[in-house]
């Protein structure tokens, strides 16, 4: 388990204990998977146009780096988004203070890297959102299974650009799904960048 990992833990959770579990291949039962083809630096507005849905009620936002997930909560915040951030760099108060209000339900959004997904339990969250894609099937399961937890159904959508669609159809395959693309109606996909758009990310890190 990474360190990073394993220090949040220490931070947040009382006298917690590690349990190894055998890799899993299986995405959690009652979760919905939908991609949104859409370009990269169209990304951020299509995310605010998806948030407009008020049945959105407690979203978690995956981002690849915590630079990433801090310019993701600053310009939802800026929408007048009830959001919150959590990721390595964060003080142990600052990750406490947004777990408790996204768990009591004062913050609608939470955006996070991967840590959150190691290991963090939150009821109720709705939907999962892969701003950025994970880095391989075994991240992209343990992200969409923090929505749907025991009896609960849950939606799990992934922003996808085109230079992504590949590896997508590789988490696909590798899960053994075809996940529906949909495309968000009256949503401009075709505007032009500008200076607030999210910039591409280097490639992906493919695990092994």
């Amino acid at each position: 388990m990474p360190s990073e990992v394993i220090k949040l833990a220490r931070d947040i959770l009382v006298d917690p204990k590690m349990v190894h579990i055998p890799a899993t291949t299986v995405a959690a039962v009652g979760v919905t998977h939908l991609a949104l083809p859409v370009p990269a630096h169209r990304k951020g507005d299509l995310l605010e146009a998806l948030l407009a849905d008020k049945t959105m009620t407690s979203v978690l936002v995956f981002a690849r780096t915590k630079h990433r997930a801090d310019r993701i909560a600053r310009k939802l915040s800026a929408a007048h988004f009830s959001v919150d951030v959590i990721h390595g760099n964060r003080s142990q108060s600052q990750r406490v203070r947004a777990l408790d209000g996204f768990r009591e339900g004062r913050h609608r959004i939470l955006v996070a890297t991967d840590i959150a997904a190691r290991g963090i339990d939150v009821e109720g969250v709705s939907h999962v959102v892969n701003f950025d894609l994970p880095d391989g099937p075994e991240t992209y399961i343990h992200r969409v299974g923090r929505t749907a937890r025991a009896t609960r159904r849950g939606d799990a959508y992934s922003l996808v650009a085109p230079e992504e669609e590949r590896d997508f159809r590789r988490i696909e395959s590798h899960l053994g799904i075809e996940i529906p693309r949909s495309r968000l109606p009256d949503f401009d996909y075709d505007k032009a960048p500008d200076r607030t758009a999210f910039p591409r990310i280097g490639p992906l890190v493919r695990p092994g």
